[in-house]
């Protein structure tokens, strides 16, 4: 991992070189790293708990209906997609070179601490809502770390992409929705990392006070809002707010969500739907100027 921040430090430093052959392989190998540890944790192969079993045991009140992790399906296509084109020589100076130079370190640094999320929440199993704060926040405070740590990186990638300044093309809507379909994904789940932690410091999920759910949603919402305004009607503005709105539309059918958090998650994905539609028109404004 030391070895390709080097690689991606030195694509950073001179983001129009042909990407090197460390940093190329150790894409390829964090997205082999990636889909393993997700095969085990999801199907549950060696007997450790899947990640179903382990969130329905650990509730949150801001916690999605389980259909909205399907859309991890779509974040792994495009991601290996984009290792795909990414271990394919690029060219110096080219727009395919430029884009893998901008994701390569932010990806490997998100995969790593998505996967560290993976190993540290199988800890969840091992304790119950019974123990002491102290037992559960040992599993659940690093978790969050993790999250946010994920979700920095995304952040990272999404803004190293926009910096690049890439013409549209297929190519680059599949590094800049990868990015930030992750990226909106993982703000909304380490909101629900960081609920987790508040519920273990207040004593359950029923002694926890709604403003903390519903200020978490908040700014999940105002992220996506961020990601228009800053990125505008782009790939990256449009998959991070798409990937909020997915996750506040399933927040609303959760099974554990009180209904003042219900509310609260119709009016997030309203503000992020009116920031799109505002942004949508004004590109078309600008067009016909």
């Amino acid at each position: 991992f030391r070895m390709a921040g080097r690689a991606g430090r030195a694509g950073k430093a001179q983001p129009n070189a042909s990407p090197s052959l460390l940093l190329r392989g150790s894409l390829l190998g964090g997205y082999g790293g990636l889909i393993a540890v997700n095969f085990i944790f999801g199907k549950g192969a060696f007997g450790v708990p899947t990640n179903a079993v382990l969130s329905a045991r650990w509730p949150s009140a801001i916690t999605p209906s389980g259909y909205a992790f399907a859309i991890w399906g779509i974040i792994f296509a495009l991601q290996g997609t984009g290792v795909a084109l990414a271990v394919w020589p690029a060219k110096e100076g080219s727009a395919r070179a430029r884009m893998v130079n901008a994701i390569g370190l932010p990806w490997l640094r998100m995969w790593f601490f998505e996967n560290a999320w993976q190993l540290c929440f199988w800890g969840a199993g091992t304790i119950s809502p019974s123990d002491p704060a102290s037992k559960q926040l040992s599993v659940f405070l690093p978790c969050s770390v993790f999250l946010w740590g994920a979700f920095q990186a995304g952040f990272d990638a999404c803004s190293r992409l926009s910096d690049a300044r890439i013409n549209p093309s297929v190519p680059g809507a599949i590094f800049e929705l990868g990015s930030a379909l992750n990226t909106g994904w993982l703000s909304a789940a380490s909101c629900i990392g960081t609920c987790l932690v508040g519920q273990s410091l207040c004593g359950g999920i029923h002694k926890t006070p709604s403003a903390l759910p519903i200020l978490l949603a908040a700014s999940a919402t105002l992220g996506g809002v961020f990601s228009l305004n800053k990125y505008g009607s782009s790939c990256l503005g449009l998959g991070w707010a798409a990937a909020v709105a997915w996750a506040l539309q399933a927040v609303r059918f959760g099974p554990n969500v009180p209904r003042i958090m219900r509310r609260a998650a119709l009016v997030g994905l309203v503000t992020v739907g009116a920031a799109a539609a505002a942004q949508a028109t004004s590109r078309r404004s600008r067009r016909g100027d």
